[in-house]
């Protein structure tokens, strides 16, 4: 065998162990699955004062967040009428404007 035999020979070899592997472990897990069934939550019942008391602070959360977004949301949309001038004006003396209207 040449070297590029040798080489291809354990490449094929070393491939087919790996799939073999994963092979066992795939049906190492279906089997385990046959044998231990998933079985579904029981659900118990809520007793209604508990309920009535967490739906009570769920809702009171929301209306905290949606307030405090909405504070600020119009902290942050108060308009600025000189903004456009300051674009324009660059951000210090070492800027130029490359505009065909300044020449």
């Amino acid at each position: 065998m040449t070297t590029l035999e040798q080489g291809l020979f354990l490449s094929a070899l070393g491939m087919g162990l790996t799939f073999a592997a994963l092979a066992v472990v795939i049906l190492l897990i279906l089997l385990l699955q046959g044998l231990f069934p998933a079985r579904r939550p029981v659900h118990k019942p809520i007793h209604a004062p508990r309920y009535a008391a967490a739906e009570r602070e769920r809702q009171a959360a929301i209306a905290a967040a949606v307030w405090y977004l909405s504070t600020q949301m119009q902290a942050r949309s108060k308009v600025d009428a000189a903004l456009g001038q300051r674009l324009e004006s660059g951000p210090g003396p070492y800027w130029q404007s490359s505009r065909m209207d300044d020449a």
